[in-house]
């Protein structure tokens, strides 16, 4: 116990008396020299400037539990001492408060600064006196917010436990209900700014930050969920989406491979197929089924550091039952946003199956037109039109650039020579076949989409900033900036690429000629862009279209 210990004093005005409780007290001296001391005690401050109160109010409750937690005392024996006190040791459960001591009101304005300064509301304060003619109880009970009047005459060992276990009962209750406001609270914060996220790595890495908050735990979890096809009797492989703690380094790896053991596997699949948990002390952590009505469930699995309350219980219990809905909506996006690719990928093949040497083009300019809008948008450049939808976007709506050379007869599109004027002229109408294809589409969605995007980038990518280009001779700004992007892109990896009608140049030749053509052709800022972007880590990475799809072939 911490306690200030200065010399007892036995003649002490207000010492207590505790009857025929002496057997008692002796029996709580044995007590608390075995009592064990492993789990968080409640904390009771005794505040009083006798030394034998103190003394006494020790030997009292040695050795004294409740619900399982032992109790630690604090001391303080002036009013100015106790807040002082109060204020380092916020968890102090209840205030054992004389009422005169330095002055004769010093234990009543000690009381109205824990409620009103110190604005703790939670800790229990009984006024212990020893001349209540100072303070005559039924005054002091309504005027201030207090637990408990007690005359040190007439207490007893038993009753002074009777007090003690009520007021520590009373604050747990208001802990619990605080911690209930709270946790639903953070759930419902949390729950709000999780349905806004989009990626399931983004929600799973939210969801443990949450989680921690909620719990309090700092042994670490992993937010899991299968991922891909079972195939025969195999079982669906789990990915790690996110990890905390020691854990962290798990995140976008297999759980197989995080965890070759199995043990933790072992805990999220007995939990997910609904069986019982492993018995103590097998089980590691505690598995957590986010269950959803349209996709496959996925599993949060924390590492106990000790065993879940029931508070703790109930409040993750409520918690997974409602991100679980906001995860089951991010992984519907998230297959929808795979079929549009999917969907996109095969107009782009339709487009370009006939030209074997075009068939992964538009794989490269997606990835060149998403780096570009990257950059432009961390840059600050074109702030009312480059917004996060179209950074989000472009990438995927100019795969769909050339969508129109489907109208384009073989002998035009794939003649091993330069054009002449009358194929050119037709060659020049895919970009607004490519436009009438997608704007119908468009309609159809009733809103902006990368369908828009896509629409745009068809009938604006030839265009020339200058103005000179086709099919509608637009300049500057007048060119759709999802366009403008596009050209370079597009430009940039014709020209680095075999055609039927040219051999590949070197990427500084390439370079160049986009540097040349700057306010010419191509859009200054977009140029200059693309010069980061040529010298950025990310310009070897592939475009997010999976490789395991790879080119397209009959």
């Amino acid at each position: 116990m911490k306690t200030l210990p200065p010399d007892a004093n036995e003649d002490a005005e207000d010492a207590l008396v505790w009857g025929d409780d002496t057997q008692e007290v002796d029996e709580a001296e044995a007590q608390h020299a075995s009592a064990p001391r492993s789990v968080e005690p409640w904390t009771v401050l005794v505040v009083d400037d006798d030394e034998s109160v103190h003394v006494i109010t020790r030997l009292v409750l040695a050795g004294l539990t409740f619900r399982d937690r032992p109790i630690e005392l604090l001391s303080a024996y002036t009013a100015e001492n106790g807040i002082a006190v109060l204020r380092a040791h916020p968890e102090v459960a209840l205030v054992l408060l004389d009422v005169v001591m330095e002055t004769d009101d010093a234990g009543l304005r000690a009381v109205q600064q824990v409620r009103e300064e110190l604005n703790n509301v939670n800790v229990r304060v009984v006024l212990r006196t020893g001349q209540p003619g100072k303070a005559p109880e039924r005054d002091v009970v309504v005027r201030y917010e207090i637990d408990g009047y007690e005359l040190k005459t007439e207490q007893t060992s038993q009753n002074l436990v009777t007090v003690v276990i009520a007021a520590l009962r009373s604050f747990d209750l208001i802990r619990s209900i605080e911690r209930n406001r709270a946790g639903l609270e953070l759930i419902m914060n949390a729950t709000a700014e999780m349905s806004q996220l989009r990626s399931a790595r983004a929600f799973a890495a939210s969801a443990l930050q949450n989680l921690q908050a909620l719990s309090n735990r700092s042994g670490g979890a992993v937010f899991c969920a299968p991922s891909g096809r079972a195939t025969g009797t195999d079982t669906l492989p789990v990915e790690v989406l996110a990890g905390t703690g020691p854990y962290t380094d798990w995140a976008a790896r297999m759980l197989d491979d995080a965890d070759p053991e199995g043990r933790i596997r072992a805990e999220i699949l007995q939990t997910a197929s609904g069986g019982d948990p492993l018995p103590d002390p097998l089980a590691l952590g505690t598995a957590l089924v986010l269950k959803s009505p349209h996709v496959r469930s996925a599993t949060i699995w924390v590492h106990d550091v000790y065993a879940l309350d029931p508070i703790e219980k109930q409040l993750l219990d409520v918690f997974c039952s409602k991100i679980a809905v906001a995860f089951d909506n991010v992984q519907l996006i998230e297959l929808f946003r795979k079929a549009q690719q999917a969907t996109v990928v095969a107009l782009a093949d339709l487009a370009e199956y006939r030209d074997t040497d075009t068939g992964e083009h538009v794989l490269r300019v997606a990835r060149t037109t998403d780096l570009l809008a990257r950059d432009l948008h961390a840059a600050g450049k074109f702030r009312t039109e480059l917004d996060e939808l179209l950074v989000e976007q472009i990438g995927l709506a100019s795969m769909l650039h050339d969508v129109g050379k489907v109208s384009i007869p073989d002998a035009v599109l794939l003649k091993p020579g330069q054009l002449d004027a009358d194929e050119r002229r037709l060659m020049e109408t895919h970009a607004g076949v490519g436009m009438r294809i997608l704007a119908r589409a468009d309609r159809i969605v009733g809103q902006r989409s990368y369908l828009t995007l896509a629409a745009e980038i068809a009938i604006g990518h030839h265009e020339w900033y200058d103005g000179t280009g086709y099919p509608q001779q637009v300049a500057g700004t007048k060119i759709p900036l999802s366009a403008r992007i596009t050209a370079v892109a597009d430009v940039y990896d014709a020209l680095t690429n075999a055609r039927p009608y040219k051999q590949p140049w070197s990427a500084d030749a390439a370079k160049q000629y986009i540097i040349e053509r700057s306010g010419t052709q191509f859009d200054p800022a977009v140029v200059e862009s693309f010069l980061r972007v040529l010298q950025a880590p990310e310009w070897n990475t592939p475009f997010g279209v999976p490789t395991e799809v790879g080119p397209f072939s009959l």
